[in-house]
């Protein structure tokens, strides 16, 4: 049995969201979540590896939208560090053609779908 590439082991748990000119950036699949921003607004939570083009560096940083910006379809994209300190706020707007839109857009469909699955797993329609 042979072992598989690194390339092979990670393209099946990251996924491309969007890329600019000089980054890309990729979702963990999985690591989607709720938690609770520092002043206690419901949000939800993304692991993202972030690739520099040029220089080929990755970092990985967790993208969040509370809730009710989700709902309004625009508002603040949140950027903590792994241990979940906030570092860096953008603007969103849901089509907005800019990287943070592309990615809050993501994190609330994701979300959105996550809350239907639950929804149908805890009261599943009865069939007649």
């Amino acid at each position: 049995m042979g072992l598989a590439t690194s390339d092979a082991i990670s393209a099946d748990y990251w996924v491309l969201i969007t890329s600019s000119d000089t980054k890309t950036y990729e979702a963990r699949t999985g690591s989607l979540g709720p938690v609770y921003t520092e002043s206690g607004e419901p949000a939800v939570i993304l692991l993202i590896r972030v690739l520099e083009i040029a220089t080929r560096k990755i970092t990985f940083v967790r993208h969040y939208v509370r809730i009710a910006d989700c709902r309004a379809g625009f508002g603040k994209l949140g950027e903590a560090d792994l241990n979940g300190r906030s570092i860096y706020e953008a603007e969103f707007v849901f089509e907005g053609g800019n990287v943070a839109s592309t990615i809050a857009q993501t994190i609330c469909i994701g979300a959105d779908l996550q809350a239907r699955e639950m929804r149908m797993k805890i009261a599943p329609t009865p069939e007649f």
